[in-house]
């Protein structure tokens, strides 16, 4: 039977991205990499907009771009089974840059 977890917060109250980021940095092989994918609910405030460039940074800096790739998108984009080609000059365009996450 497949597993599934759910991690969320409303990006003003629960827990904060250090408490998602202590949990994916160890966890996210073990439970599946292809079963994690980030969510806004943009723009509503009760989903981590205004904020949501500066959790996406504190949650995800510094891990491997393949597996921030597939977090932010890739795993949605397989899932749901949209066309990543046609996509992909609106992720250019809107997306967040790979060079954000890099470790200093």
């Amino acid at each position: 039977m497949d597993r599934y977890l759910v991690i969320s917060s409303d990006g003003h109250a629960g827990p904060r991205p250090e408490v998602y980021r202590d949990y994916l940095d160890p966890q996210r092989h073990e439970i599946g990499l292809q079963t994690i994918m980030w969510g806004t609910d943009y723009p509503h405030p009760e989903g981590t907009w205004p904020r949501t460039r500066e959790m996406m940074l504190e949650i995800f800096h510094g891990l491997p771009e393949e597996d921030i790739e597939a977090m932010l998108g890739g795993n949605a984009a397989e899932f749901y089974g949209f066309d990543t080609e046609k996509l992909a000059p609106l992720a250019l365009r809107i997306g967040p840059e790979r060079r954000w996450f890099r470790a200093d």
